[in-house]
């Protein structure tokens, strides 16, 4: 006899956690990053549309920051398991498709906007630190409008 599920466990299952929620002040839409790897928009209370759950054909595997360019309605966020804060393109000839918008010294945990165009990424951990190695590391990196990073510890 198969186990019964409650309900959580199945909506769970099919979607995870949210970990980062963002809305896009204009059209109204929330966009949630997740534990299980989708980011997913819901348009004004509407069903939760799935937009990518992958890369370059490597799964999602710990997405849990998101934002969103209000101006451009460009939606970035973050996967924990790469180097690689995303970028998910919802307009313009791009749609629908998701890139690499910098490449980082370490493992990102979050992304917010600084007020001047670009992104704050928070790190968990650098890539050339290993798991249970010094207690100091770099903490977050900025990066500019213009593509460039600086680095806070």
């Amino acid at each position: 006899m198969a186990p019964k599920l409650h309900p959580a466990e199945l909506t769970e299952s099919k979607c995870g956690r949210p970990l980062g929620l963002r809305f896009h002040n204009t059209s109204g839409n929330l966009y949630i990053a997740d534990a299980v790897s989708c980011v997913s928009a819901r348009a004004r209370g509407g069903e939760a549309t799935v937009l990518a759950t992958e890369a370059d054909g490597m799964p999602f595997r710990f997405t849990n920051g998101v934002d969103v360019n209000q101006v451009t309605s460009e939606v970035y966020f973050t996967d924990s398991n790469t180097r690689f804060p995303r970028s998910q393109h919802e307009r313009g000839s791009k749609a629908g498709t998701s890139e690499p918008f910098t490449e980082l010294p370490g493992y990102p945990d979050n992304v917010r906007p600084d007020g001047k165009g670009g992104y704050w990424v928070a790190l968990h951990r650098e890539k050339t630190e290993s798991p249970y190695g010094s207690d100091t590391h770099l903490l977050a990196v900025r990066i500019g409008r213009n593509g460039k990073r600086s680095c806070r510890s």
